[in-house]
């Protein structure tokens, strides 16, 4: 039988049939195997070994018949956070992978692959609890958000425990390990992550430079800084000196000067994780503390904010009132139009905006803390729909868990390779030391505790302090503190039952 895919409740399919030609897919957060392969074997001597016989690891797969029924999807996908594609081929190589994938699935499992798409994550939520809440088995599998998504269902029991199903390899590549790591408790995991959903790629953070402009403030090479392990946040705040200018002259800080660097809010948490620290700190028995109030993080916060502060060293939304009606996203326009040295941002943005501006840049990991930190890390945004979970309501989660394994497994080995290389590093990278770095940028993408469930609005008031939006950290995190502790407790409990 030939396998079927339906979409419902979807306005994507003329949108993601264009758009997919930007989107973006990289590895995993773990390293690469291969498949396994059987050893050569030599005849004698005068004969030339045997052709080596590769077992293909979807044979392995154990195929649960669905006879001709419908895997239900719930995904929540947007044209900016994209988790679909078009629902038929269309000459574009990403969207008839992502396509071809589904059909392959289809086929080896009979079955009919059914996306029920919200673009509202919200929205999906309700929804999913509504339906989970009065028993109805609605759907396979669900691909939301981490931050009110999966972390919040798990935290409420309605999900499946996916690590004690038979079927599905957790600890294979094609899921991500720093998800897994963060998600396992009492040998439980309710909600994985990985190149399966499609958005995974766009969450990363990526730091871009404009090229031309440090070639003409006579700045270091950030590509020799990033490969010798001096790409630190001093050595940033150094090269960001004497950027700032008042354009317009007339006094006043606003969207026509030129500055240091342009960001989004949740940079604060990528630039904190950059320098390798963890919001909430998780032992090898697997009991979580809160690290936020070490004197390291309060050291690095108080570092990262005294840098932020000026209003000449970063377009914050303040500088929104003083932008062209008309303008939606000025933070990004501000680089665009080579009115900032750095963006610090997730890698959609260079998706979405950067690919035909004019200027030459680069594509960087988040600096570290100082040379001494061994690797460059990436916050992986908790907001993007990059979650996969079973809804505890699904009656076949045994024969859900294996159609998942070979949906991840074919878009980790034969969906990567096209976005990686045909996408990613052909149309958004300018040159191959951004490819090197792009591979560098996604070597360590992190899952952090507290970014998927900010206990006490926790995760917030660090990144706002971190990008100097507020003041006065320590005396406010310590206000909210029993509050945090209270609400950590709460959900370890829920999670370890």
């Amino acid at each position: 039988m030939k396998g079927e895919i339906f979409m419902c409740k979807s306005t994507y399919s003329k949108i993601l049939a264009a758009l997919l030609a930007t989107l973006i897919l990289l590895p995993s957060c773990a390293s690469t195997s291969d498949d396994s392969k059987s050893q050569d074997s030599s005849i004698d001597s005068a004969k030339s070994t045997e052709p080596t016989t590769e077992v293909n690891y979807l044979d392995t797969i154990s195929k649960k018949d669905f006879g001709g029924d419908t895997f239900r999807v719930y995904v929540n996908s947007a044209s900016d956070r994209p988790n679909l594609h078009a629902g038929e081929e269309n000459g574009e190589v990403i969207n008839d992978s992502m396509y071809n994938r589904d059909m392959t699935v289809g086929d080896m499992f009979k079955c009919k692959i059914e996306y029920t798409s919200y673009e509202d994550k919200n929205a999906l939520y309700k929804d999913v609890v509504r339906l989970i809440s009065a028993g109805d088995d609605f759907a396979d599998i669900i691909i939301t958000s981490l931050f009110e998504g999966v972390g919040t269902l798990a935290a409420s029991e309605m999900l499946v425990d996916i690590g004690s199903l038979d079927g599905i390899n957790i600890s294979a590549d094609w899921w991500c390990q720093s998800m897994n790591e963060t998600m396992i408790f009492n040998d439980k995991l309710y909600a994985v992550s990985g190149p399966m959903a499609l958005c995974y790629c766009y969450a990363p953070y990526a730091f871009f430079a404009n090229l031309d402009m440090a070639e003409d403030f006579g700045l270091e090479s950030v590509y020799d800084l990033v490969n010798s392990s001096k790409w630190t946040i001093d050595k940033m705040s150094s090269m960001m000196k004497d950027i700032y200018f008042d354009v317009n002259s007339n006094g006043v800080v606003d969207s026509e000067d030129r500055f240091p660097m342009t960001m989004t809010l949740e940079s604060g948490k990528a630039f904190y994780i950059g320098c390798g620290m963890r919001m909430a700190e998780k032992s090898t028995n697997g009991d979580v503390k809160m690290n936020i109030d070490s004197q390291k993080s309060i050291d690095i916060l108080d570092m990262l904010n005294a840098i932020m502060k000026p209003e000449e060293v970063i377009c914050t939304d303040k500088l929104a009132k003083t932008w062209a009606v008309g303008v939606s996203d000025y933070k990004t326009a501000m680089f665009k139009n080579s009115q900032a040295l750095f963006c610090a941002s997730p890698i959609q943005w260079g998706v979405l905006n950067f690919r035909d501006m004019n200027d030459d840049y680069a594509i960087l990991p988040y600096p570290k803390y100082d040379e001494a930190q061994d690797e460059y890390y990436s916050h992986l945004n908790s907001y993007f729909p990059v979650g996969v979970a079973i809804p505890k309501t699904c009656q076949r989660a045994e024969m859900a868990a294996p159609v998942m394994e070979a949906l991840a497994y074919i878009s980790y080995n034969e969906v990567l390779p096209k976005i990686h290389g045909v996408v990613l590093k052909e149309k958004v990278a300018r040159d191959e030391n951004s490819k090197d770095m792009i591979d560098l940028l996604y070597k360590n993408v992190i899952v952090d505790f507290n970014a998927v469930f900010n206990f006490g609005n926790s995760s917030t008031m660090l990144r706002e302090y971190a990008v100097g939006e507020s003041d006065n950290f320590v005396s406010a995190y310590a206000s909210i503190k029993t509050k945090v502790e209270t609400e950590l407790n709460e959900i370890l409990e829920k999670l370890s039952q």
